[in-house]
């Protein structure tokens, strides 16, 4: 039984590291002063899934390998 579980425990990862997807987290700050771009639309360029950065520039998007962003703003 042992053997068992230890084999879907094996399956189980590996199908997990195969999923090839990362979280990438930052900052988007101005270049001219460094200060934080609120409400910026962080767009990914496979499925146009976008996320936007919140009042301090912050933002996580899931990106796969590859990929690439969209960054835009107004203002």
């Amino acid at each position: 039984m042992k053997i068992i579980r230890l084999i879907a425990l094996f399956f189980l990862l590996c199908a997990y590291g195969t999923n090839g997807q990362s979280v990438v987290r930052g900052q988007l700050l101005d270049a001219a002063d460094d200060q934080p771009i609120p409400f910026a639309v962080i767009q990914r360029s496979s499925d146009g899934q976008a996320v936007m950065t919140n009042a301090d520039g912050n933002f996580a998007v899931e990106l796969s390998l590859g990929n690439s962003i969209l960054v835009r703003h107004i203002g």
